[in-house]
């Protein structure tokens, strides 16, 4: 799992689908901690396989003050999202 470095104008909430492996690069609870710090931005992470590292990942999204959520196929991974997308503050205008 890469993370990327990003500048944050307005982003509030960032989103990580994985299989919680890390492969390279900084340890996600390590960029986890510092993306909220430095940026504020929350981070919510779905893990997708039945080999997920869920233990990892909930640590992430704790890190980084989400939530951990697990989808089991393609039908929850849509449920995952409209979850997520429902729960983000909305902005609302004439």
């Amino acid at each position: 799992m890469g993370w990327l470095s990003f500048d944050c104008f307005s982003i509030e909430k960032g989103v990580v689908l994985t299989d919680g492996e890390n492969n390279s690069g900084v340890h996600p609870l390590e960029a986890a901690r510092t993306i909220l710090e430095s940026n504020g931005v929350t981070i919510y992470a779905v893990t997708f396989t039945p080999e997920a590292d869920q233990n990892s990942m909930q640590e992430v999204a704790g890190a980084g003050k989400g939530r951990h959520y697990y989808a089991n196929d393609g039908s929850d991974l849509v449920n995952v999202f409209a979850e997520i997308a429902n729960n983000l503050p909305m902005i609302l205008t004439e």
